[in-house]
């Protein structure tokens, strides 16, 4: 169990975030001699994660992932699987002391999604809206994967359980992006799955314009295979074109876990490779992904953090070819170059 002198370092990888754009400023000068003043270079402001929460400025940190939850339609009796795309604005987070004098966090999450399948005249209605709150007795190291950290919490309803980084420098060598993920398992068979990196995005003004950078990336994320969820974690290399604005590479899921709360894994289990290829705009990239050589396909959403993007992290979500709803794969990922 987690003791309350490592409290604080917890906080750098398990508890997100709503988040708030930044701008650089721009510094000045002066016309000496009658000439003409150069062009202000612009500075940019960046803080690491750690810095963020020893700060107590985790409100400030941006967020890009995704979310899979179900949701029934009632005009053919059948239940759905939506992809919603996470940004700034759908997760929160507080913090406070409870009469006992414990430190207590708060996520919120407030999504809202509505689609209409073809065939149908009634939409879809995906809204995930609950909030967490837990104290640092809650947390708990992963005995099998001893980087990862864990919470349960139950609720009248369902069980939701998250898992986060103890030490992201350590796992994927990043400063500015850490990752989360977790599972709201609804007693009625229903689910939430919620993927995301979070951290100082990149400014616009920062990012290379040339040349290319590979980015060694480390994931994470949920496996329902036949309608049994697993978690897995896995690593590859995305090549960020910066002249071409394109984005390129592969992940391998490898590590499946048999055991939610010790991440034993599972030998020879592989929840599979996933190939990326996606456009550059501004810091942000979009894309779609090919699962397992053709057994699926989706889509995945990133963004470049610190300076120079020097680092990358996003989320992904993909769904098999045949029984998509009973086979899919949702995640997130970070790295550096």
């Amino acid at each position: 169990m987690i003791m309350k002198s490592q409290f604080s370092a917890l906080l750098v990888s398990i508890f997100i975030i709503s988040a708030c754009g930044g701008g650089g400023s721009g510094g000045g000068s002066s016309i000496m001699g009658g000439g003409v003043a150069p062009n202000p270079t612009p500075t940019y402001n960046y803080a690491t994660v750690d810095s963020r929460f020893d700060a107590n400025t985790v409100s400030q940190f941006d967020v890009v992932g995704v979310a899979v939850a179900d949701a029934y339609n009632q005009e053919n009796n059948s239940y759905y699987k939506g992809l919603l795309e996470l940004g700034d604005s759908d997760l929160s987070f507080s913090a406070g002391t409870d009469a006992n004098g414990n430190a207590y966090f708060t996520i919120d999450i407030n999504k809202f999604y509505s689609n209409t399948p073809d065939g149908l005249s009634t939409a879809n209605e995906y809204y995930l809206n609950y909030e967490a709150s837990f104290t640092g007795n809650d947390v708990f190291t992963l005995s099998e994967a001893p980087n990862f950290l864990s919470v349960t919490k139950y609720f009248s309803n369902a069980t939701l359980r998250m898992y986060g980084l103890n030490d992201t420098k350590a796992f994927a060598g990043t400063d500015y992006v850490d990752m989360v993920m977790w599972w709201m398992d609804y007693d009625n068979g229903t689910d939430d799955l919620v993927s995301f990196a979070f951290g100082d995005k990149t400014f616009s003004g920062d990012m290379p314009t040339s040349s290319s950078a590979n980015y060694a990336v480390k994931s994470m994320g949920f496996w329902v295979a036949d309608g049994t969820g697993y978690a897995y974690k896995g690593s590859g290399t995305l090549t960020a074109n910066f002249q071409s604005m394109t984005l390129t590479g592969n992940i391998l899921n490898d590590y499946v876990t048999a055991d939610p709360f010790s991440w034993s894994q599972i030998a020879g289990a592989s929840a599979g490779g996933i190939n990326f290829d996606g456009t550059i705009s501004g810091s942000e990239v979009t894309g779609t992904i090919d699962w397992a050589n053709g057994n699926g396909e989706g889509s995945f959403d990133a963004s470049f953090f610190g300076p120079k993007a020097d680092e990358i992290g996003g989320g992904y979500t993909a769904f098999a070819n045949e029984n998509g709803y009973d086979n899919h794969i949702s995640g997130t990922f970070i790295g550096v170059k």
